[in-house]
């Protein structure tokens, strides 16, 4: 990202505008530990009911399968065939009860209507109350992840001046390393900001 003057040390070495080898450079763990948070803020702004279905809305419900509790998605086929409707065909019918179980005992308040071999679920228009109820359980969510990136931030920062002091990197190299946290930083908190946005504005037009 950032042109780093030529130098190498025990761990890193480094050459104008590339990084050759940089076992000890924690930037490149700490995006990927970004990008997760960022991915697990995704999965969770699409279990939000909006008044349409959606199968992601309950594709992760956990279902006790034979003493384990297994995602939804991995024992039953979930559709939406109609924009407020949810269909869920389980592999194994004997299941049929554990699901429906599962789903009136979740937090979406929703009601399944099960006819022993498929289960459907009507998925209730909301009200205008509920609409704002929801943009603020959507909005602490991408505070929740936004405080996460700091965290996060704050710890490779910390990792960068072990290294300096530890003399695996020099201060100019610490300085170019930290540039590249908040840059990257910057970037995936304006993305969360996006999709806070982009969630909150479906939960009020649908």
């Amino acid at each position: 990202m950032n042109t780093w003057a030529e130098s190498s040390k025990s761990n890193i070495t480094l050459q104008v505008g590339v990084v050759i080898v940089s076992s000890s450079n924690p930037v490149p763990k700490m995006e990927k530990k970004m990008e997760n948070a960022v991915e697990s803020l995704q999965e969770e702004l699409n279990k939000v009911h909006v008044g349409q279905a959606n199968p992601a809305m309950v594709e992760d419900l956990k279902v006790e399968y034979y003493g384990s509790d297994t995602p939804l998605n991995q024992i039953a086929n979930i559709s939406a065939p109609e924009s407020g409707l949810l269909v869920i065909q389980p592999y194994d019918s004997s299941q049929i009860d554990s699901i429906e179980k599962a789903i009136l005992e979740s937090d979406l308040s929703l009601n399944p209507n099960n006819d022993g071999e498929i289960i459907r679920v009507p998925i209730p228009k909301l009200s205008g109350d509920r609409r704002e109820e929801l943009v603020e359980v959507i909005e602490e969510k991408g505070e929740e992840a936004k405080v996460s990136l700091r965290n996060i931030r704050r710890d490779t920062n910390k990792e960068i001046d072990e290294l300096e002091d530890e003399g695996e990197i020099t201060e100019d190299d610490k300085y170019m390393l930290e540039d590249e946290v908040d840059d990257i930083t910057s970037s995936l908190t304006e993305k969360i900001d996006t999709m806070v946005e982009n969630k909150t504005d479906e939960v009020r037009s649908v």
